[in-house]
């Protein structure tokens, strides 16, 4: 899941040298607001966050952190509302809701799962092979990818795709070169 991290801004802002007041009067956002943030009371709106991010020169994305907590998309949906309102939810939603939600499930084990592609792979594994088999895999995907930090790919036949992450093929790579 990812998440703003208040501790990231704090200390992109003590490594520019700066304070609430300085990036307050540098990005012309109330000081009340970044303190707030600061804090942890609130989550400042994408338009702060460019703001922010414009004035400490770096991305916005390093004010988040990325935290895996065992749970898929809809499991965690579920934990904010009861599993019935959520049903109920989806199965009154238009086909693009639907489409949006079961993307972000992908998204839980798979690079491109937000892509057409992984969609397209998934309802046809869902097809061949059953939703209760489909959803063991994601579970079992979900966990390699967490304890092992794999990068996975489903394409739009169903096929899975494990790789490392660049450093570690990189690393793996160096070492077989000279073994």
């Amino acid at each position: 899941m990812v998440k703003f991290d208040r501790n990231r801004l704090k200390e992109i802002i003590a490594s520019k040298g700066m304070n609430a007041r300085t990036l307050a009067q540098k990005t012309g956002i109330a000081e009340s607001t970044i303190g707030r943030a600061l804090r942890g009371e609130n989550v400042p709106q994408p338009a702060t966050l460019d703001k922010i991010a414009s004035a400490l020169g770096c991305n916005k994305e390093r004010f988040f952190s990325f935290e895996m907590n065992g749970m898929n998309f809809f499991e965690r949906l579920a934990t904010w509302q009861n599993p019935e309102f959520i049903q109920h939810f989806l199965d009154n939603s238009d086909d693009e809701t639907n489409l949006v939600f079961w993307k972000n499930y992908l998204c839980d084990v798979f690079e491109n799962g937000a892509r057409q592609e992984a969609v397209d792979g998934s309802l046809k594994l869902i097809r061949e092979k059953g939703y209760q088999y489909f959803n063991q895999q994601m579970k079992m995907l979900q966990e390699v990818k967490e304890n092992y930090g794999l990068y996975m790919r489903l394409d739009e036949n169903g096929e899975v795709y494990i790789f490392l992450p660049d450093k570690e093929y990189d690393h793996m790579k160096n070492v077989l070169g000279k073994g």
